[in-house]
């Protein structure tokens, strides 16, 4: 698929399922990745191995592979990747992070015949809230996303910012989700004052897969806009599942 064909796929996407999209990588994706690498991490390294030094490399191993991919996961949800730009116009987005999101909603909002400039600021205000130039921690996020998670071949030994060279700031990169979880927060916020992205962003009326005995199927969903409720949630669950593992593991070894 060409880049404008790719970019036409994209642009036939509505409002309700990019904000969905958006929000489900977040709960389901990064959320998860990132706290349990956390508490496999934090886990692991108070662990005792009586001198099994081949099972302190493995799971060191997989400590550091689940903690790239927490980078690599967190980096996604400010991503701006697109491609190139279609027609001479700013790329369109495609990916399910939040910048990305918002271009379209700004788009949908300038588009309408009404007047929208509160929304627009408020859509404003929350995309500078997730510039990595405008905050440390976001900024940190990507860099190690570039430098050491999501491009192995790129050497850090050489560039010394924060440690970065050879060290790992979880709670940088924990503060940078934490900005980011806020950041959907205040979107959902948004939602709900506005009639108009309420309208916009409201998913279409269910109709039932209809099987072949006859029987109807429904599809179920999550009101993903509930962020406050689900983001404790699945990070509970990550130190819960990270906590039966070690459990369980401890079991079978006695």
């Amino acid at each position: 698929m060409t880049n404008d064909d790719l970019a036409a796929e994209v642009a036939k996407v509505p409002e309700h399922e990019r904000v969905e999209i958006s929000q489900q990588n977040l709960i389901l994706g990064v959320i998860k990745d990132f706290y349990f690498a956390k508490y496999f991490f934090q886990t692991e390294s108070t662990l005792e191995y009586e001198g099994d030094e081949r099972l302190q490399e493995t799971f060191g191993y997989l400590s550091e592979q689940m903690l790239k991919q927490a980078v690599i996961s967190v980096a996604t949800t400010i991503d701006l990747t697109a491609g190139k730009p279609v027609n001479g116009q700013k790329p369109p987005g495609r990916t399910a992070s939040l910048p990305h999101m918002l271009e379209r909603i700004k788009t949908t909002l300038e588009d309408l015949d009404t007047d929208a400039s509160a929304e627009l600021d408020l859509v404003e205000h929350i995309r500078k809230s997730v510039n990595p130039q405008n905050h440390q921690t976001l900024g940190y996020v990507q860099y190690m996303c570039n430098k050491w998670a999501g491009h192995a071949s790129m050497d850090r030994r050489f560039d010394t910012w924060v440690e970065a060279n050879d060290s790992l700031s979880i709670t940088a990169v924990e503060a940078a989700l934490v900005r980011i979880v806020n950041a959907y927060e205040d979107f959902s916020d948004l939602v709900e004052m506005s009639d108009t992205l309420t309208e916009k962003t409201k998913k279409p009326k269910q109709v039932p897969t209809i099987n072949a005995d006859g029987h109807k199927t429904w599809k179920m969903t999550v009101n993903w806009s509930s962020i406050r409720t689900l983001a404790p949630l699945q990070r509970g669950s990550a130190q819960k599942e990270v906590d039966y593992f070690f459990e369980t593991l401890s079991t079978s070894v006695d």
